[in-house]
């Protein structure tokens, strides 16, 4: 800091000469240091007794000079360019004389502040001017309420403070200002405004440890507030708990301390909302039900409406009507009819699959016990179109590629219809080349339940149709479990029609001769194929077996006996008495099933000439036994031997006409007129030299249809 000092008024001695004047009060003197004039006013002391004398100082060309030995005594004013010497002689200097010029830091008091050297006022230092450095000027005008300031330049001063700005009241300060305060501007647009360059943080909060911050970043990326230290950031509403909070791992949780996902979304409870879409008509996703039934729910607050989802072309992918009365989902439909409707131009439109060893590809149910329901509907509108495909990938295990159930009296565990003419409603395909695989596996429990129930509406279609293109491949295989009571069937046909077949089975091939129409086979003894009713042949009929003689290459047939009337026939043998005769009894049946009975006897070991029979059978005891019902038995009928040799055997046959329940009600017609699609057609049309168009057989396999599914 600089400072103006006095000039000292040291007077150096004069170095010769002194010019006296005769004064007694005053002398005046005139002398030059160096180049500079000197004119010295010289007052005499009380203590000067002699006479006044007048010296002249001389003047001298070079500095310093050659010092003059004398004393120089002025009350008036010295005037020089400089003053040479330490000045120690000087006493009794007041500093407050010099005007001008400066002195010595050494010559000053401590109370003085001084030029170069390092001071500390101890005292008040008034500057009535104002106080200059090389770094801050500050100019006088404090007061009472104003503020230091700078300019750019740092140049100070005292500025009067806005009434009542910063108020302290204890430890707080609070400022009562109407205006905007600004930070880094001079144009505040808000209460406070803080303004800095992008790529900056504006306000920071700390504690130490946790660093609260905002920042503007740059290239358009807006502003940002968060944590400055590794530290979530929490928002919080009424000085609640937090409400949303954002990790350092870049996950945000709403209603949770600790996401553990981009956005985790905690609320517990039935009911409780994790997301409410606030559309015309509002969704929301909320929780389901509590413990180990947990669930999620989309929510509709007000029904009736849909909601869907859809590709960036606009495509519908999925579409759910929220309905209270009719719910339906649809996929790759905005409009639905179904509970489940699956809408596809490239793909199938449902595709059920499992791999699960006892899974179910695909299962519908219908749980209605009352109705026509169904447990599944498809239908296939195509020339060569699937009304169902089901298909289950594992190996292994009791899989299925489809499994349809229905609990009502009606219902239908799997209806399938298809539209197009060659159409299938249902198909099923096992498409393993080994083991015991199955294109369609059909299953009843009910006591009187169908694994399997086909049916037609016209006549033109097989209401099932079976297909094995292996060479030992099965059409139709039917398997009944059962091995209990009951009678189940492996498998049941019927057709009500007044010409129609329960089964139509036909071996095509065109050569050989071991071809089955029919194959029924029975492991227990039991009956292989049996009919309830007539059973004819257009061929013969006979028994075959191995032949006895080379079991594995040869069999062994007998035929059957072909008459106009169903006959019975009972044969024996009988040993005639002493009088030659014998009584042959019947079955205690035979009344109940014969009538017309015959005779045959024919002697053994001898000629009998005379052999007869004696005594027929009683017509009444077979009148009873026709109207004998159950329980109620028949007379014995029997005939009498006569006329034989005594001793001798006699083998006997009586043969009988069929008379019981069965052919009294129904007969047994010798010829017959064809009726419906039989008549004009043959059974053998080769035999009359006719097209094989004109075979029965033919007809029956059109209608059915061929080929495969």
């Amino acid at each position: 800091m600089k400072r103006r000092n006095k000039p000292s008024k040291a007077v150096d001695r004069v170095r010769e000469g002194v010019v006296g004047m005769s004064s007694p009060r005053a002398a005046m003197a005139y002398g030059f240091v160096g180049a500079a004039a000197f004119w010295a006013l010289a007052q005499a002391g009380p203590a000067v007794a002699q006479t006044a004398k007048i010296f002249m100082v001389r003047l001298q060309d070079l500095t310093p000079g050659v010092k003059q030995t004398g004393h120089s005594n002025i009350s008036g004013t010295s005037i020089a360019g400089q003053f040479v010497g330490g000045g120690a002689g000087l006493t009794g200097l007041n500093a407050s004389s010099i005007d001008t010029g400066t002195v010595a830091d050494a010559r000053l008091s401590s109370n003085v502040a001084l030029l170069n050297s390092p001071q500390t006022f101890t005292g008040t230092k008034s500057f009535s001017l104002g106080l200059t450095t090389s770094a801050f000027a500050l100019t006088p005008g404090a007061a009472a309420g104003r503020v230091l300031t700078s300019d750019g330049a740092g140049n100070g001063s005292w500025q009067v403070s806005p009434a009542g700005m910063w108020v302290a009241n204890g430890a707080n300060i609070s400022n009562t200002n109407t205006g905007n305060v600004g930070i880094g501007t001079t144009t505040p647009a808000e209460i406070l405004t803080v303004q800095t360059p992008t790529n900056r943080y504006g306000l920071l909060h700390t504690d130490g440890t946790r660093t609260l911050a905002t920042y503007i970043g740059g290239g358009g990326n807006g502003g940002y507030i968060g944590t400055k230290s590794n530290h979530s950031l929490h928002l919080f509403a009424n000085d609640s708990g937090p409400l949303l909070t954002v990790n350092p791992n870049t996950n945000i949780g709403i209603g949770t301390l600790t996401p553990s996902s981009k956005l985790d979304i905690a609320a517990i409870g039935d009911g409780a909302q994790l997301l409410r879409l606030s559309t015309e008509r509002p969704w929301v996703l909320r929780q389901s039900q509590t413990g180990a039934n947990t669930g999620l729910q989309l929510y509709s607050t007000i029904g009736a409406k849909t909601f869907q989802i859809t590709a960036s072309g606009g495509t519908n992918v999925a579409s759910f009507v929220a309905d209270d009365a009719d719910p339906r989902v649809g996929i790759g439909t905005a409009t639905p009819s179904a509970g489940l409707e699956s809408v596809s131009s490239t793909r199938s439109g449902l595709r059920g699959q499992t791999s699960t060893l006892s899974g179910s590809g695909v299962e519908g149910y219908a749980s209605s016990t009352t109705g026509a329901n169904f447990g599944g509907f498809f239908q296939a509108d195509g020339a060569t179109g699937c009304g169902v495909y089901g298909y289950a990938s594992s190996f292994s295990g009791d899989n299925y590629g489809g499994i349809f159930s229905s609990n009502g009296a009606t219902g239908r565990g799997v209806y399938g219809v298809s539209g197009g003419t060659s159409g299938v409603g249902v198909y099923g395909l096992g498409a393993s080349t080994t083991g015991l695989a199955y294109g369609g596996y059909f299953k009843s429990n009910s006591s009187v339940g169908r694994g399997v129930f086909a049916w037609v509406p016209n006549s033109t279609n097989a209401a099932l149709h079976g297909q094995a293109d292996g060479a030992n491949g099965i059409g139709v295989f039917g398997y009944s479990t059962s091995t209990g009571g009951g009678t189940p069937f492996g498998g049941y046909f019927k057709s009500d029609a007044t010409s129609g077949r329960g089964i139509y089975a036909l071996s095509a091939a065109q050569a050989g001769s071991f071809g089955y129409g029919v194959l029924g086979e029975c492991y227990n003894g039991g009956w292989a194929v049996f009919a309830l009713g007539h059973m004819g042949a257009t061929g013969v009929k006979p028994f075959r077996i191995d032949h006895p003689d080379d079991p594995t290459n040869r069999y062994l047939l007998h035929y059957s006996s072909e008459s106009p009337e169903v006959i019975n026939f009972y044969r024996g043998n009988v040993v005639l008495n002493a009088s030659g005769e014998a009584l042959v009894e019947l079955p205690g049946y035979f009344a109940k099933i014969n009538k017309s009975p015959s005779y045959q006897l024919t002697p053994v070991g001898a000629a009998m000439p005379m052999l007869h029979v004696g005594t027929e059978i009683d017509e009444q005891a077979l009148r009873v036994g026709e109207q004998a019902g159950p329980g109620v038995a028949a007379p014995i009928c029997s005939f009498r031997i006569v006329g034989g040799v005594p001793g001798k055997k006699v083998s006997w046959r009586v043969e009988a006409v069929r008379n019981d329940k069965w052919v009294r009600k129904y007969g047994a017609p010798v010829e017959m007129d064809k009726e419906g699609n039989e008549r004009g057609t043959y059974q053998h049309p080769e035999l009359y030299n006719a097209p094989a168009r004109m075979a029965l057989s033919y007809r029956d396999n059109a209608e059915k249809g061929g080929g495969r599914p």
